[in-house]
């Protein structure tokens, strides 16, 4: 059965949007943006629903730079500086299992400051969904290089704020999810969205199409990466690892993988 994932990105900042997002069906994820004042609210609250519960984590933009809010992670910052940005936003939200980008179309060309933020996810066995705010990203593919589970966005719900062409995207989505088996989507906490949604995500099984969370479908993907190795002895120049550096196809590839482990004592 075609299956889809829904994620209502942007949350944090109004409550009562937030809370209705995370009255939807448990399938639809939560993400939210870090440091604003109802985050760990509405991030418990959906957890305690049993919804997938994302950072929505600001990335430098070529455009409108100014609207990134408090954690972006900016192209000019040096490795300390990323980890520590992105570490401190993860630890503002609870019950955090993945990422997304808010905004990026600078930052998710870089194939640098990709690799430091797969690294960082791939340590923690956190998955990444890209947003794909420009065609020019190399974030999946990035990803995929560091072995870390992933998607990226099909279709956005309402980049068009209307609810004939929320419908228009949605048909779209069902459509894509026919020919692809697994489409995920991004939409945002807003009336015509959330009123759409609600209305419409229930007759989804009629249709012969399956709501799922993007966990589930990450795990059905990519079910061997999101375990974490833990044994003691993995070593590395004096840097404890919870992986042995079997996933690594080269040394090289191996070397940078722990190179980031080391940072914090750096």
């Amino acid at each position: 059965m075609p299956m889809i994932s829904i994620i209502i990105d942007d949350l944090g900042n109004n409550p009562t949007l937030g809370y209705r997002s995370a009255n939807l069906p448990r399938e639809v994820a939560l993400s939210i943006l870090p440091h604003t004042p109802y985050s760990q609210q509405i991030a418990t609250y959906g957890h305690q629903r049993g919804m997938d519960i994302l950072l929505h984590q600001p990335m430098d933009s070529l455009h409108n730079a100014e609207l990134l809010g408090p954690g972006a992670l900016l192209r000019n910052m040096g490795r300390q500086q990323f980890a520590r940005t992105l570490e401190t936003n993860l630890s503002a939200i609870p019950f955090v299992i993945g990422i997304n980008n808010h905004m990026g179309s600078m930052l998710t060309t870089d194939s640098e400051k990709m690799s430091w933020l797969m690294a960082e996810l791939k340590l923690r066995a956190m998955f990444f969904i890209d947003s794909r705010t420009t065609t020019e990203t190399v974030a999946a593919s990035t990803a995929e290089y560091w072995q870390v589970p992933n998607t990226s966005r099909k279709v956005f719900l309402d980049h068009i704020d209307d609810p004939t062409a929320i419908a228009e995207q949605f048909q779209r989505l069902l459509l894509l999810a026919e020919k692809y088996g697994h489409v995920t989507a991004i939409g945002h906490p807003r009336e015509n969205t959330l009123h759409f949604l609600e209305q419409n995500l229930p007759l989804l099984k009629s249709l012969g199409l399956t709501l799922v969370s993007p966990s589930k479908a990450m795990k059905s993907l990519f079910s061997n990466q999101l375990v974490k190795q833990t044994d003691p002895a993995h070593y590395y120049d004096g840097c404890y690892s919870e992986d042995d550096g079997s996933n690594f196809n080269n040394l090289q590839t191996r070397n940078l993988y722990y190179s980031y482990q080391c940072l914090w004592s750096n």
